[in-house]
């Protein structure tokens, strides 16, 4: 089943925003404020599979 359709409504989120919601801005708005759904920046699928060392790194560090 859809994880969506059991949270409850209203769904609170935490939208991503490329280099400004990391790991421990994830963390301390998780600890405070409680989100139903936190998603992390996109990475470039790309840039991973060829080995792009820039983009490995972002993506480890998220």
């Amino acid at each position: 089943m859809n994880f969506w359709r059991q949270l409850k409504k209203p769904i609170i989120g935490l939208s991503p925003m490329d280099g400004v919601t990391d790991a421990p801005f994830r963390y301390i708005v998780a600890k405070y404020s409680k989100p139903d759904v936190i998603l992390t920046e996109f990475i470039n699928v790309h840039g991973i599979h060829y080995g792009a060392e820039k983009t490995v790194c972002r993506f480890l560090v998220s």
